[in-house]
């Protein structure tokens, strides 16, 4: 009885649609003699005010809707970001608050610690190390020959053999723990290290190291745009700074030379000169199965207290319900749903990465319980990758906002940047594109799109679809019962309509053209303040008296002669 009523109210429903939609039409001659100089005056207060608006940030929102417009974009296509190659992932090697308490380590650790981590690192043979961390030489530390000994070993294969006899000669004794590295690779390891304009790096680590810019805008509404490198000569020398993602994928694609199909005719950088607009991944690593209270595993059998992980809300029973029928990625999509409906994102324990994560307790296993073959999963896990070494410790780090999990350290941000080099290459997202002039031989520059333009290209189409066009709301609302529902038809056929294209628009776009999506959320909401406001009462006065002095106008006979009066 129940499944009938609901049949019946879904067919009752979608009839009323119908009928709406049939209602939508031109303004007509025969409707409205004065229609054309209406809805010209419609359109020309529309545009004015939306150009106002886009010129000017009129309601202080522009930047808070760009971002969560992106977000939004992030939230449903993170779940289906397909991962990289296993040769290509970037793995985390994180310094947190439990390693500093379980290890009883005091902040700044001392370059022994680095030493020591490296040195663990290096063991495994990653193809290069990004060191999430500022050496500069205002810090007072006798262990830092221990990290020098150990960043010569990154570079001169030769110094990884240990001689036991002679270790510490040449130190004054320095007592450093040396691992032997003797089967290590034979290959140099570039160690790139973070620089910064007014504080002065260690001379020691010029010849040993490769600089890297980690610069993370201060405006948190910028966060998602990742530069790729400077090009301002005059700010930082006649020497490029790369970022630490285009630092390593660079250097690995000079190594492999699978990477030449960046090159479009110019330089190498020509193809990554503007900032990369981060996709934000979200599918769990395979390799993170230690992470046992990730909110978002999708497998429910790995937390601790056997509960499903997207909550025990209305919302989190569905998705579990439907799961088992679904790929992985939609699973999850169905997860982040039930979990930012039910709360449970605010409450999540760990940021669940995209990417292999590994302590560095667990690294130099200290504390780790048996059972398990560390050597061989570390191995796993770092061999032939390029690894970031950096922190996640509380009141320390700089910690960046993330779509698809809590804050997250700077670490992440340049992992999950270089993993979208490693998916995308040159074809990877970004907020402008250039597109070649047919006229270039004229001496006409190329044509520069960025999402804005597609937002006000945009808000020019819907201002003159809402102009010409309109529904039979009045007589929708009066012809028939169930005035409840009736006006829950014409709200969502007046807004549905914009939300549906806006959605097409930005998809087209990022999938198409690879721009970064437009201004979604801000673009809407103008779009329905114009709506709200052409559709006042103080409006029709306006109109209408607009409309008067026109018609008074001797502009108005050749108006009506250039677009003629079909009756």
């Amino acid at each position: 009885m129940a499944l009938a009523s609901r049949k019946s109210w879904i067919r009752k429903f979608g009839a009323l649609i119908r009928e709406q939609l049939a209602g939508y039409r031109l303004k007509k001659v025969a409707e409205d003699p004065n229609w054309l100089e209406k809805r010209i005056i419609r359109l020309g207060i529309a545009l004015a005010f939306g150009s106002l608006a886009f010129a000017t940030d009129l309601f202080g929102l522009k930047e808070v809707s760009a971002r969560y417009s992106y977000w939004v974009y992030n939230l449903f296509s993170a779940p289906f970001y397909s991962s990289v190659p296993k040769d290509q992932e970037v793995p985390l090697v994180l310094i947190d608050d439990a390693d500093l308490k379980g290890q009883g380590w005091k902040w700044p650790v001392s370059y022994a610690i680095h030493a020591k981590v490296l040195e663990r690192i290096l063991q495994f043979e990653p193809r290069a190390v990004f060191v999430d961390f500022l050496f500069v030489d205002s810090r007072d530390d006798a262990k830092f020959p221990c990290l020098i000994k150990t960043l010569e070993r990154y570079k001169d294969p030769a110094k990884r053999v240990v001689d036991r006899s002679t270790e510490g000669g040449g130190r004054a004794g320095l007592d450093c723990e040396t691992r032997d590295l003797s089967g290590v690779s034979g290959k140099p390891v570039p160690v790139f290290v973070p620089v910064e304009e007014r504080r002065r790096q260690i001379e020691e680590l010029h010849v040993l190291t490769r600089p890297v810019l980690t610069k993370i805008d201060v405006n948190a509404f910028q966060q998602d745009s990742y530069f790729l490198y400077t090009g301002s000569a005059s700010k930082f020398g006649k020497r490029r700074h790369l970022s630490p993602a285009y630092a390593l994928y660079k250097d690995r694609c000079a190594q492999s030379g699978d990477c030449l199909e960046s090159f479009h005719g110019g330089s190498f950088d020509d193809a990554f000169a503007e900032p990369l607009q981060i996709q934000w991944g979200l599918i769990r690593s395979d390799r993170n199965h230690f992470l046992t209270s990730c909110k978002y595993d999708p497998d429910p059998s790995t937390e601790k207290d056997g509960s499903d992980p997207s909550g025990l809300s209305f919302f989190g029973q569905v998705s579990s319900t439907i799961r088992g029928v679904l790929p992985q990625s939609a699973n999850i999509f169905l997860d982040v749903a039930a979990t930012t409906l039910s709360g449970g994102m605010s409450e999540a324990a760990e940021p669940c990465p995209h990417m292999p994560l590994i302590s560095v307790s667990n690294l130099l296993m200290e504390g780790v319980q048996g059972g398990v073959d560390f050597e061989k999963e570390l191995g796993d896990r770092i061999k032939g990758k390029d690894v970031v070494y950096g922190q996640a410790l509380s009141a320390v780090s700089a910690f960046v906002q993330s779509p698809t999990n809590p804050p997250v350290s700077s670490g992440y941000r340049h992992a999950m940047a270089l993993q979208n080099l490693h998916t995308a290459g040159a074809d990877y997202l970004r907020s402008k594109i250039t597109v070649p002039s047919p006229f270039e031989h004229l001496g006409l520059p190329p044509f520069v799109f960025a999402s804005s333009t597609v937002s006000y290209a945009v808000f020019i189409l819907f201002a003159a679809v809402h102009s010409y066009t309109s529904f039979s709301t009045t007589h929708f609302l009066k012809s028939g019962g169930d005035p409840i529902l009736r006006r829950l038809v014409v709200l969502l056929t007046a807004n549905g309509g914009y939300l549906s294209a806006l959605f097409a628009i930005a998809a087209l776009q990022i999938w198409a053209f690879r721009l970064a999506p437009l201004n979604l959320l801000g673009l809407f909401g103008l779009i329905a303040v114009v709506r709200g406001a052409t559709g006042s009462y103080w409006f029709f006065l306006l109109e209408n008296k607009l409309v008067r002095i026109y018609a008074r106008s001797p502009d108005r006979r050749t108006l009506r002669q250039t677009f003629g009066d079909s009756q």
